[in-house]
Order: C-alpha cells, then sequence, then structure tokens
C-alpha cells in the first residue's frame, strides 16, 4: 500500500510589496539623478562655452567704456574769402551752438586738421586755413571735450543761418574714451564683487581686463595671481581722444 505525500503549498509572493518597493527604488534613483543635475550643472555650465561667455563680457564692458559723440557737417553755401568766419544764425549764435550739441565742440576740416575756434554769443568763430574750407565736421561730447568759450577771433566776417550754410543731419558714434576706462578700473578694484554682478557673472567665475591704447598705453587692474586655465580674448575697440582723433586699441579679457 502506497503511502501518500501531502504536497506542500508555495508561499505566495506579495505582489503589491515588490511592486512598491520597485517604484520607491526608482523614485530614490530619480531624486539621486536631480540631486547631481542641481550640484553639478551650475559648475557644468559655468564651464561650458567660455568663448560666448567672454564674448557678451566683452560687450558689457565696451558699452560702459564708451560715450556717444554727436557728428555733424557744417556745409558753406555762400562762401566768403576771409580766413576766419562767424558761424551765426538769425535767432541767436546759440542756437547753432544748441544744434551741434554744446560748447564742447571740436571742428575740423576735410583735411582732419583742428581748427582753431571759440564759442562765444552771438557766433562760433571759426579760423581756417590759407585754403579756405566750405565744409567741416563738428564733433560734441559734453564730458571728454574741453569747452571752447574765450576771447574772439579778430578779422571774422559774419555768416547766418540759414542762407550762408546749414547743418547736415547730426549722426551719433560710439567711442571708447580713457576717461570711463579709468573710472571701470577704479570700480573693478574698489567694488569687484558688485561689478561681477552687474556683468552678470556667476559666482563660479572671474575675470580681469586690460586696454592697450594706440600709443602702447596700457590701463587695466593688476594682475591677479590664477592657479586655474584662464581664457584669453582680444577684441579690437575704437578710441577717441580729447581732440576727437579716433584711433584702434585692443581690450584684452582674462576668464577663468
Amino acid at each position: 500500500m502506497g503511502i501518500k505525500r501531502r504536497k506542500r503549498n508555495k508561499p505566495r509572493m506579495n505582489k503589491r510589496g515588490s511592486h512598491v518597493g520597485v517604484m520607491v527604488s526608482f523614485a530614490i534613483f530619480i531624486f539621486f539623478l536631480i540631486f547631481l543635475y542641481v550640484v553639478l550643472e551650475p559648475i557644468s555650465n559655468s564651464r561650458a562655452e567660455p568663448k560666448s561667455r567672454i564674448d557678451l563680457l566683452a560687450e558689457k564692458i565696451i558699452e560702459t567704456i564708451s560715450d556717444d559723440v554727436n557728428v555733424t557737417q557744417i556745409k558753406i553755401d555762400n562762401n566768403r574769402p576771409n580766413l576766419c568766419v562767424d558761424l551765426n544764425s538769425d535767432i541767436s549764435g546759440w542756437e547753432i551752438v544748441s544744434k551741434l550739441g554744446g560748447p564742447n565742440l571740436v571742428i575740423r576740416d576735410m583735411k582732419g586738421n583742428d581748427l582753431e575756434m571759440s564759442v562765444l554769443d552771438p557766433a562760433i568763430n571759426l579760423l581756417r586755413d590759407a585754403q579756405p574750407d566750405t565744409a567741416f565736421t563738428a564733433y560734441y561730447n559734453f564730458d571728454h571735450f574741453p569747452g571752447k568759450s574765450g576771447n574772439p577771433i579778430s578779422g571774422c566776417q559774419g555768416i547766418r543761418y540759414p542762407g550762408d550754410y546749414h547743418l547736415e543731419q547730426t549722426k551719433t558714434y560710439r567711442y571708447a574714451f580713457s576717461k570711463k576706462i579709468s573710472t571701470l578700473t577704479s570700480i573693478y578694484e574698489s567694488n569687484y564683487t558688485f561689478l561681477k554682478k552687474s556683468f552678470e557673472i556667476n559666482d563660479f567665475n572671474d575675470f580681469n581686463f586690460r586696454f592697450t591704447f594706440a600709443n602702447g598705453t596700457v590701463i587695466g587692474p593688476p594682475e591677479k595671481e590664477v592657479t586655474t586655465d584662464v581664457y584669453i580674448r582680444e577684441f579690437p575697440v575704437q578710441h577717441m581722444d580729447q581732440n576727437a582723433s579716433v584711433y584702434l586699441g585692443y581690450l584684452k579679457i582674462f576668464y577663468w
């Protein structure tokens, strides 16, 4: 007579519990990835594409060290033989000064020569060269050009606006000036944190700059000792002196 063996029932798996465990593990994994992204993403961004970041920084610095210059062409329609002319107006000489921007003027002939001048009421005295020109260029900037008020030039012959001469449309250009470069350098040295924030540079990066003028003069903060890789870019920038002469300088940016 055979002996019957009882079948043992296999323990049932708790499917619901296993699913919950998988979901918890997956959630922990996702949170871990998010944590890594939050921690590493600013660092990776700070080191990514330094070229584009330096380009943006260069734009901000060039904008900061530059200023507007109003440029107006003066054309004499009814020429006079006199070397000295008074640029006058039927209303007031100050109307002409106002149209040109103000008394802080530099006026040149078409050859680029600076002309002796004096800004007076009711006229601008303008001394031409031996071959009287009929066209001039007036440059105006309040902060960077010295005022030309002073004693009148003798022997000037008056020409009136409108009729004897006219003004072409004023155009505005931007140039770098040494005064503004020096101001930016002072801000860098005295309040670097503020400057970084205004230039939107994050906490993981730093910068420095130098401006080299056409004559070789260099303005910029002192060099810093840096123990990491430094990216260096150089940008051509037109700069103007107080005589309205334009030169080509170079802005060098150090970024790390």
